[in-house]
């Protein structure tokens, strides 16, 4: 399924934002033994006024997961009264070491893992848009800052100056501040994790390349995370993981930028290369049929791929 980044998406973000909205349902989540899964997926029934937005911003889901667990929903209309609506709230575990910061930007969306490795918690994120990068790779929180103050960098300065708008020098703390009411700092150079003035752009491509969260979320891992905690970014469009001795499947939109797939893998190649990366040891009794399916559809939340009956929750029309 293609899914196109556009900008006509704020039209009814901005218009849900105006509604007084429950703050995001935020979850710790206990990692069971021999399961990768943790979470469940939930349907709801929508009320007067529902968007994907406001019902994702309840249950701390990015506008994009709700977009993909819901694809004939109309993201751009409040639905209808009584639309059964996916929330997808279970989650495959991102691979790899389970310490400190996870990200992925292929789902954006982060992991944090406590220190006994026993539980996460994970939450939306608007990352990098097209031509402004999230970088992929290792690094570390340098510096946590209450009511930050932004200083805009000359490329975005830059930017800014070519669609007529001039930046001040710095912006201090308040409601109109981009960075929110924390920011961490990354090792990379202008990088950051923090919250931001535009809550319906957490769960798109919508940044200069920081990952923004909504305002309780970064507040949570603020007071979490101290600083030389391990941060880890990846792009992994197909998570796959166990529970009760069965493999499931979770497929995201592959990002078009080349930066993120710099071989041009197709999506089966990914697939199969996702299956050899769980070491699932009955590839036989996987229906592929179900799982190319799955990457071509990209519902983003966990599916049964060694079972032949369709586990996918109903959707409305």
């Amino acid at each position: 399924m293609n899914k196109i980044y556009s900008s006509s998406l704020f039209k009814i973000l901005l218009i849900s934002a105006i509604f007084c909205l429950q703050p995001a349902l935020a979850e710790t989540f206990t990692i069971e033994r021999g399961s990768d899964i943790v979470g469940k997926i939930r349907t709801v029934t929508t009320q007067k006024g529902d968007t994907l937005y406001t019902i994702g911003r309840t249950y701390d889901i990015g506008i994009w997961e709700m977009q993909e667990a819901n694809p004939k929903i109309n993201v751009n209309k409040a639905m209808p009264i009584g639309t059964n609506v996916v929330v997808p709230s279970e989650f495959i575990l991102p691979p790899g070491d389970r310490s400190g910061i996870v990200i992925n930007l292929a789902e954006l969306r982060v992991y944090y893992f406590d220190a006994d490795g026993a539980t996460v918690s994970t939450h939306p994120l608007g990352i990098g848009r097209m031509g402004w990068r999230t970088p992929i790779g290792e690094t570390t929180i340098i510096l946590k800052r209450e009511h930050p103050i932004w200083t805009p960098t000359e490329s975005i300065r830059a930017e800014s100056e070519e669609r007529g708008v001039e930046l001040p020098d710095a912006i201090p703390a308040g409601p109109n501040n981009p960075l929110g009411d924390y920011a961490m700092n990354l090792g990379w150079n202008g990088y950051m994790m923090h919250g931001t003035n535009a809550p319906q752009s957490v769960g798109s491509r919508a940044s200069h390349g920081c990952m923004r969260m909504y305002a309780e979320d970064i507040k949570d891992l603020f007071e979490r995370v101290t600083v030389g905690t391990k941060v880890r970014v990846i792009y992994e469009p197909y998570k796959l993981g166990t529970k009760d001795g069965q493999l499931y499947l979770e497929a995201h939109a592959l990002f078009t930028d080349e930066y993120y797939n710099p071989d041009n893998q197709d999506e089966n190649e990914l697939l199969q290369k996702a299956v050899a990366a769980s070491n699932y040891t009955s590839s036989s009794q996987i229906n592929w049929a179900e799982a190319r399916e799955l990457i071509h559809d990209d519902y983003g939340y966990p599916v049964n791929i060694t079972s032949t009956v369709n586990a996918r929750p109903e959707q409305s029309l």
